[in-house]
């Protein structure tokens, strides 16, 4: 079993030299943009923003501002058209009996 020995690494950003104590180079830059980038999921705000940035000329759509007293569209009906009805009275059936 080898073990990997930790050196000291002179990274350099820009204009910054940063000593770092890591196993290899690549982890040496890991530590050392760890307080200079960040990493997230890109939601679609952020697509359509670097997008335009780029020149696409995207824009978002909203859906339309109801207008007053214009016709609605059929749905579903209320809730209270689905109420329990009323119980029948079977009284008159068994006067006929």
């Amino acid at each position: 079993m080898t073990t990997r020995k930790t050196r000291v690494y002179l990274v350099q950003m820009g204009n910054e030299t940063i000593l770092v104590r890591a196993n290899g180079v690549g982890r040496a830059i890991q530590t050392a943009a760890k307080g200079y980038m960040v990493a997230r999921i890109a939601e679609a705000d952020d697509l359509i923003r670097l997008a335009n940035q780029a020149g696409a000329g995207l824009t978002v759509a909203s859906p339309p501002v109801p207008v007053d007293g214009a016709p609605r569209r059929p749905g579903r009906p209320p809730a209270s058209a689905y109420a329990t009805p009323a119980p029948v009275d079977d009284a008159p059936e068994q006067a006929a009996a």
